[in-house]
Formats: structure tokens, sequence, C-alpha cells
């Protein structure tokens, strides 16, 4: 399906989305493809309509069990048509236990300001994965929090961040950061606000999360190494992100 001259290949010139599918159904699809789109015209690729493999997807994937559904469209080789294909896989199940046991959080600085230049595309979902990886794996069997040059917390590699704060659940307002469909959505039907946090803001809070599509809700039981006590807003919110959107 992909010619070795595919831009993709060689510069990770391409966009992706990982959508969850459940009771065979694509979670918040619509700010998925949407999202996807914005991605797309970032790059300025014209991608082409994701829906009839969403479509699909959804009819073959087993109803009984968590799919991921991984969309992928890369630019193409220089002069042709971009490539749109899309993988569907079972949810892993070291993700799944993460909604019951929490993560164990380090923070790092990322090297970048929120101040992000006009042609930077941190607020895209692109195939260039490689450096989010290697937090990842530097890590260990932690999650990693990256932190702005300023000092503020910013995302994981892999999820978005929100907190709670005097009865109020935050989420990081977006300033060179990939929008999170799932944290918009957490947002939205828990009355939350976007907002900034330096760490030691988030070590006051009283209750910090990892939000993504197929992680769901993971509360950070741990910050660079001072244990968290467990909040009791953990299963309103998981139930918030795991029901079906009305």
């Amino acid at each position: 399906m992909l010619r070795p001259d595919d831009r993709g290949v060689l510069y990770g010139e391409g966009v992706f989305e990982t959508v969850w599918i459940r009771d065979g159904v694509a979670r918040l699809r619509d700010a998925h493809l949407a999202r996807m789109a914005r991605s797309a015209a970032l790059l300025e690729i014209t991608l082409p309509d994701p829906a009839p493999l969403v479509d699909e997807a959804e009819a073959r994937w087993r109803a009984d069990g968590e799919g991921a559904l991984r969309l992928v469209c890369t630019a193409g080789p220089a002069g042709g048509e971009p490539v749109l294909y899309a993988t569907v896989t079972p949810v892993p199940e070291a993700v799944i236990a993460q909604r019951a046991d929490g993560v164990r959080v380090v923070t790092a600085e990322a090297g970048v300001s929120r101040e992000r230049p006009g042609w930077s595309l941190t607020t895209a979902k692109t195939l260039s994965y490689a450096a989010n990886l290697a937090a990842r794996r530097s890590a260990g069997d932690r999650d990693m929090l990256w932190v702005s040059t300023e000092g503020y917390a910013l995302e994981s590699p892999t999820a978005g961040l929100v907190w709670l704060s005097d009865g109020v659940l935050h989420g990081v307002a977006g300033d060179g950061v990939l929008p999170s469909v799932t944290v918009a959505h957490l947002l939205s039907e828990a009355g939350g606000v976007h907002g900034e946090a330096t760490v030691a803001d988030l070590d006051r809070s009283d209750g910090i999360w990892l939000v993504s599509a197929l992680r769901g809700l993971a509360e950070v039981i741990e910050l660079d190494g001072r244990g968290r006590a467990r909040s009791p807003w953990t299963g309103r919110l998981s139930r918030i992100v795991s029901r079906r959107p009305g």
C-alpha cells in the first residue's frame, strides 16, 4: 500500500487518529475525524474521506471487545496522491489495567516553550512520533509528563492531562499542545475548564489524571516519586469517559 518514496515513510509527513471502538461504536467519532482533518490541513495534505473506513471498522469489529481503530493518512510520493488506510486491533490489556491501577509519572522538561512559532506542528497529530516513543522508553515502567521551559505542565507523550483544584476539573489550555478529544469531552461533561498548572500546582491538587481515547482515564498515583492519595472523583470521571455519548 505504501511506496518506498512515500513522504510519510521518508519524513513522517502524515497524520493519524486512534479511536476507541466499544460495543461496535467508534466513540467520539466526529471529534476525532475533525481533528484529523485539522492535522492534515496543517501539513497541507488533502485528506481523503475516512468515514467509510470507520463504518467498515464498526461493522467488522466484534461487539463484545474493545478495539483500537487507527486511521493513517500519509502524504504519498512527491507529486502523487495521499494514502489513507486503517487498522483495528484489540486494546492492550496493560492499557485497560491502568484505568483501575493508575499510573506513576515522572516529569521532564520538553525543551520547548508554550509559545510556538507559526510553522510548529505540535497541535497536529502527525506520524513523527519517534520523540514521543523515546520519551516513554526513557521513563521505564512509568509514564512521562512534559513540562514547558516556563515550568508549565503540557501533556504526556500519548495522553492529555487533567487535574482537580478547588472542586473544579481543569485541562491544559492547548498552547502548543495537541488538543485532546477525550479531555475536551470530559471537561464538557464534567463542567470543567481549561487552565494551566506548574508541577507544584499539580502537587497541591486534589487529583491528577492522564486521559486518552484507548486508556480512558488513568489516575496519577505517584508524581516524581511522591505518592498520591486516590481521588474520590476517579470513579465518576471514569464513568463519564466510558459511557457512550448521547
